[in-house]
């Protein structure tokens, strides 16, 4: 009986053993499943990101006859603030001896691949570098044929045209555009004011806004998976 109740107990104990394993076997392949699951959609949501960063849309920002030297060192510093991949610096070879015509954190950007600047002699020069590289210039004007600079102006003006890279460019403190530059821009906006007081801004003022509505336009693009047909 002894011998019977040892049998006994180690098959008991057999059972519970083999049952036991069992369970954690499964609950071992059931984690396994489920990570590799997640692992799967880990990988689609990497891949899906690096795919609509691919595609996001290129932004540089165009400085033409912008007369006085602190703004156009305050729109450098607002171009690396908004993530601007180029800056379109034409002329200013006077400006250019100055040792602080670039502020350093523009000019370590600079070096670090962050942005890229662009230089040219002329206006002519930096036209046929905007249609080489199939720049939607967007020209910031007021005028009777601009468009408001709304929530829903970049989806539905810039958007459907599909163009990858865009180009954002200023007037001038007084004259504003130049009739001579206006006929290269392909589309032109205005910042929308709700006071009583002049029509008028600080140029830089006025790139901040116009550069932040784009991010923000690019950052909806992305979080919206939509897609830029190249």
């Amino acid at each position: 009986m002894d011998n019977g109740l040892t049998m006994y107990n180690n098959n008991g104990g057999g059972e519970e053993g083999a049952t036991s394993t069992t369970t954690v076997q499964r609950q071992q392949q059931q984690h396994e499943e489920e990570q590799k699951v997640q692992d799967d959609n880990d990988n689609k949501r990497s891949k899906t990101h690096h795919l609509q960063q691919q595609q996001a849309p290129r932004l540089s920002l165009v400085i033409c006859n912008i007369q006085k030297i602190t703004n156009i060192k305050a729109m450098l510093l607002t171009s690396i603030a908004f993530e601007c991949c180029e800056v379109l610096l034409v002329g200013q070879e006077n400006n250019s001896k100055r040792k602080d015509m670039f502020p350093l954190p523009f000019q370590e950007a600079v070096n670090n691949g962050q942005i890229l600047l662009t230089r040219f002699p002329k206006w002519k020069d930096c036209v046929a570098y905007i249609e080489k590289s199939k720049i939607f210039l967007i020209g910031v004007e007021i005028d009777e044929t601009s468009q408001l600079l709304n929530d829903e102006y970049f989806e539905s003006t810039y958007y459907p045209k599909n163009e990858k890279n865009i180009g954002i460019f200023m007037g001038n403190e007084g004259q504003g555009i130049l009739p001579v530059h206006l006929k290269n821009c392909n589309a032109l906006i205005q910042i929308p004011q709700y006071g009583a007081g002049t029509a008028s801004m600080n140029v830089n003022v006025a790139t901040s806004i116009v550069l932040y509505r784009f991010q923000d336009y690019k950052k909806r693009l992305i979080r919206n998976d939509h897609r830029i047909v190249l």
